[in-house]
């Protein structure tokens, strides 16, 4: 099987950090399918910012530290690949915050937006994060083998 590209939002990885957070059994789920499918992860330097900023408000600093390294070494190793956006990308991130289909409850963040323009752009509709604005807006869960079958 030829590797399929996923593209890394912030809502997975605090997920996969928290054992309290809501989607934790799940992000752990995905993650084993990721790795199993020999899917190549890419996370987005601005993923990786919001993730660090929302982990160094919300526990610490220091654990924000510990979480970069960790995913540092993880781009060492090849299992995730931090990548950074080109003019092709932010232009359509752009746009699509002008445009997105937003949930009813919820805006689209500009991260958010980044997060659909890079999947685009690496071709791809697998988006490992669990925001409803990815749904609403046709890319799916890497799991979700009924949508990748359509």
């Amino acid at each position: 099987m030829d590797s399929a590209f996923v593209i890394l939002d912030s809502s997975a990885l605090i997920a996969q950090i928290n054992v309290k957070d809501l989607w934790h059994k799940k992000a752990n789920a995905i993650s084993e399918y990721i790795e199993r499918t020999d899917r190549k992860v890419i996370l987005p330097a601005e993923v990786l910012a919001e993730t660090l900023n929302r982990i160094g408000n919300n526990i610490g600093r220091q654990d924000a530290v510990l979480a970069g390294n960790a995913l540092l070494e993880r781009n060492d190793t090849g299992d995730i690949l931090i990548t950074h956006s080109n003019i092709e990308i932010l232009s359509a991130t752009l746009t699509l915050l002008n445009s997105v289909r937003e949930p009813q409850d919820k805006r689209a963040s500009f991260v958010d937006c980044l997060v659909m323009a890079t999947a685009t752009f690496y071709n791809t509709r697998e988006i490992f994060g669990f925001d409803a604005v990815f749904e609403r807006n046709g890319f799916y869960l890497p799991d979700n083998a009924e949508r990748q079958a359509a």
